[in-house]
């Protein structure tokens, strides 16, 4: 079941209660909410974030990514359709990869079975992109951009949402929404359920491609399965650039 954030008298109430997985990235790599859905952070490398420390995958030759295994609150799907999500994280940017810099993906491989979403900047469109794969299907999906290019070399705060529909997604930029053009290609049904692994920093499906790994760091990555939170609610996340972060938020 969908939820929804509610006020009270124009206080707003905790987003814990609607969280479903949380990386703080504080010299750890697990999930630190109350689902503990894991996660191993491979040749690992920390470094001042925004709030803490940061997972940093550097801008030279280094593989470095983290691992989150397979668990069924990562997938946006009931099984029949489609359910409203957000992803939250802050990202700072040293440069950008040839081909696109990695965020967080589902998809470990490039074709049938494994594939459902991932976020990354994408060289080519010069933007933020959102992709979902429709029945783990390469050729049948949809793709979100922001209308806007992430700044190098300082943190941002990037935001996705979906109220779970076809062309559901909206990008926030440090509250902002800054979303751009929907694009379908074949025919985009819904997401399935599959056994993809959750990647921060490269992509499941290339694990070893330069071009594709996040020249940068990624921090406080917040995920909320069946809550599209509204605009308010992601600028009082952004907190005016401070941010808030786990458990105050």
């Amino acid at each position: 079941m969908s939820k929804r954030f509610t006020y009270y008298g124009g206080i707003q109430t905790s987003l814990l209660p609607y969280l479903t997985a949380y990386w703080t990235a504080d010299n750890i790599a697990t999930d630190v909410h109350v689902n503990n859905l894991g996660g191993a952070y491979i040749s690992p490398n920390y470094n001042t974030g925004i709030n803490g420390e940061a997972f940093d995958f550097a801008s030279g030759t280094q593989i470095r990514y983290v691992d989150v295994p397979d668990n069924d609150l990562l997938s946006f799907t009931d099984g029949t359709n489609d359910v409203p999500f957000t992803i939250s994280m802050w990202t700072y940017y040293y440069s950008f990869s040839s081909t696109g810099n990695w965020l967080i993906n589902r998809r470990d491989s490039t074709s049938s079975p494994n594939l459902e979403f991932q976020l990354l900047y994408s060289t080519n469109n010069s933007a933020i992109a959102f992709i979902k794969y429709s029945q783990s299907v390469n050729t049948n999906r949809v793709q979100t951009l922001s209308s806007v290019v992430p700044s190098l070399s300082t943190w941002e705060m990037w935001t996705i949402t979906s109220d779970g529909s076809k062309f559901g997604e909206k990008i926030y930029r440090n509250g902002v929404d800054v979303t751009g053009a929907a694009s379908e290609v074949g025919t985009y049904v819904k997401m399935n359920n599959t056994n993809s692994t959750t990647k921060f920093g490269q992509p499941g499906f290339s694990l070893g491609n330069l071009s594709l790994k996040h020249r940068g760091m990624i921090d406080e990555v917040a995920i909320f399965n069946g809550t599209e939170l509204t605009q308010l609610q992601i600028q009082d996340l952004y907190n005016g650039g401070v941010g808030k972060f786990y458990p105050n938020i």
